[in-house]
């Protein structure tokens, strides 16, 4: 047997002379990787802060140095029997999260489990603007900010008459460099400039100021749902 103490005697039959001693076989205990995180749904980047539980099994004593944790987005680790890390996700994706375990003698275990991070969803779509070339509101767009596959806005004279602007356009930019001087956040972080309407109709004509009806129908990736909204954007002249 392993990680036990034997006593040894030596006889040498011709003189009889004997020595004796003890020697010691070692072992090691069973290693084992586990861990689990405290979420098994997708979460949003902006709170992309997971907890792995460790219920590994290993001798404290018999840890080596080489067992570590990857986090799957290029960080890791030290491995501690007594620590149940946190670790925080900064961007999107499929992260593949492992746990390596070794003891002194070289015996290992690991274990892998998937993380999902998407991107944080917001859509934002104003209620009034001013077409009047001074580069505050002179435009009516939708703002979003997250994943968009497709994107159709639609504007009319009234509900149920002729549409008077219609535009698939989806651009990627920033609150500095998107020509609106006026917008309430000025930071880099990109976002998703949508149909943008500068105030002329189809037929090249500027549009009166007025009220009017507005219909959105979006997806967030291919395989999801058609989004609609519905509702009225102020043009000020």
């Amino acid at each position: 047997k392993v990680n036990n103490v034997y006593s040894v005697k030596v006889t040498d039959i011709s003189t009889n002379c004997s020595i004796e001693d003890t020697i010691t076989i070692p072992g090691y205990q069973n290693v084992i990787a586990y861990f689990s995180p405290n979420t098994n749904e997708c979460v949003s980047v902006l709170d992309g802060e997971i907890q792995f539980i460790n219920n590994s099994i290993i001798s404290v004593n018999e840890i080596s140095t080489n067992s570590y944790w990857d986090f799957g987005d290029g960080n890791t680790s030290l491995y501690s029997h007594y620590e149940s890390p946190f670790h925080t996700y900064l961007d999107t994706g499929i992260f593949n999260v492992t746990l390596f375990l070794e003891n002194i003698g070289g015996c290992s275990d690991s274990i892998n489990s998937l993380i999902c991070i998407l991107p944080d969803f917001n859509l934002y779509v104003p209620n009034s603007f001013t077409p009047n070339t001074d580069k505050c509101n002179d435009e009516f767009y939708v703002k979003g900010v997250g994943g968009f596959y497709s994107f159709n806005l639609q504007i009319h004279k009234r509900w149920g008459s002729e549409i008077i602007f219609e535009s698939d356009e989806i651009i990627l930019t920033t609150h500095n460099d998107d020509g609106n001087k006026c917008n309430s956040i000025v930071n880099s972080e990109s976002y998703y400039k949508m149909g943008t309407w500068d105030g002329i109709m189809n037929n090249g004509k500027p549009a009166p100021k007025g009220v009017y009806p507005y219909l959105i129908n979006y997806q967030q990736t291919q395989n999801s749902d058609q989004e609609q909204i519905l509702g009225y954007i102020i043009l000020i002249r």
